[in-house]
């Protein structure tokens, strides 16, 4: 039987909350109403507010003196090798700033909305297989009103609904909203055209390059696992970006200069403490730095025959940054020659081109370099 909104009647619902003892939190999209719904497992105290829900949420006051100090120090070091952020995702936000107006949204081609999809300016959304092959199977036309219906309601959906649970409900595709592949990382870049002062262009809550590890690695703060806690995605997404911009503080020329940052400071103190980057259990970390670390570069090359390499300085400069094949014979082999490849210079390796050159923009400030003899 439909579960009916008590005031209306209406079956048009979004659920809001899970609250810790089974209860469910719903909302009528028709009338507004909101009521718990289910048999309480236990007597607590419900959060009535998502204000009340916010402040339960880590805040910068929950770093400690300590991590706060070596976080500057880090910034520190980063703005003196890295003075501005990449001048072709400046001009990548502006132009979409435009198309994801009201104005701008109804009138935008569809190849329009396909390039930003698959671009990795201005924050990369990762693998877009999912998105490209339903996008070629449902049609340009229609694949490209999937995407700005999904856009509208993000931007400018209903007055009395927050942003956070517009956001969720696409994120998790409840109410027939959305377009495949289109979820959390293309919207939070979205989200990043339309309000770049605001939002920092790292896409997603948890993974390799996830707002949850960074503010383990650069803060000391547990951000809590989504499915933990009663919070939905779309709060945990927003919430944890505001939390990093407050901690990562003045001196960036825009949000995109200061994810920089907390990528490199993340990698920095994870190299330090000795730790390969994993990212989620069940994939493959998107790269991989070697420092002071040679047995590890050979022994990641004969793994990945077929994976590229940057050879960069360790505080990347503006025309040192070079891309390599495995097997080049600038390197040669995986065969030690008497040559310390990661001493004074590090190797930022990934199996796929794609990641390092968006490290060499994010990280390094910069294009890399292709080396002419293997690339």
């Amino acid at each position: 039987m439909a579960v009916e909104c008590p005031e209306c009647g209406s079956t048009e619902l979004d659920l809001v909350e899970r609250l810790e003892d089974e209860r469910r939190r719903l909302k009528c999209e028709s009338c507004g109403h909101e009521w718990l719904r289910g048999e309480a497992r236990a007597v607590y105290k419900t959060t009535t507010s998502i204000d009340d829900l916010r402040k339960r949420f880590p805040s910068p006051e929950d770093v400690k003196p300590d991590i706060v100090e070596r976080a500057d120090l880090l910034k520190q070091q980063y703005l003196k090798d890295h003075a501005s952020s990449s001048a072709a995702a400046i001009e990548f936000r502006e132009r979409y700033r435009q198309v994801f107006s009201e104005e701008g949204l109804r009138d935008t081609a569809p190849q329009v909305l396909k390039d930003f999809a698959n671009s990795s300016l201005a924050g990369n959304p990762g693998n877009m297989s999912r998105f490209n092959d339903a996008w070629n199977e449902m049609g340009a036309e229609e694949g490209a009103q999937r995407v700005k219906d999904a856009v509208e309601y993000l931007l400018y959906g209903p007055d009395d609904t927050f942003l956070e649970d517009r956001l969720t409900n696409l994120v998790e595709g409840r109410r027939g909203f959305g377009m495949t592949g289109f979820r959390e990382a293309l919207l939070t870049k979205v989200l990043c055209m339309v309000e770049p002062t605001r939002f920092l262009p790292v896409n997603k809550y948890s993974g390799v390059a996830g707002k949850k590890e960074i503010a383990k690695w650069v803060y000391d703060l547990n951000l809590p696992r989504q499915e933990t806690v009663s919070w939905t995605i779309g709060r945990l997404i927003i919430w944890s970006n505001d939390l990093l911009l407050e901690l990562a503080g003045d001196g960036f020329q825009d949000t995109e200069h200061a994810a920089g940052f907390l990528w490199w400071a993340k990698d920095e103190m994870r190299a330090r403490s000795g730790e390969v980057p994993t990212g989620d259990s069940d994939s493959e970390p998107d790269f991989i730095i070697f420092k002071d670390d040679d047995d590890g570069f050979r022994r990641w090359m004969v793994e990945h025959p077929a994976g590229f390499y940057l050879n960069a300085n360790r505080a990347p400069a503006s025309d040192d940054v070079l891309l390599h094949k495995v097997g080049c014979s600038h390197i040669g082999d995986a065969e030690p020659r008497g040559v310390a490849w990661t001493e004074q210079y590090i190797k930022v390796c990934s199996s796929t081109k794609l990641e390092l050159e968006v490290w060499s923009r994010t990280v390094a400030g910069q294009e890399a370099r292709h080396c002419q003899t293997c690339t």
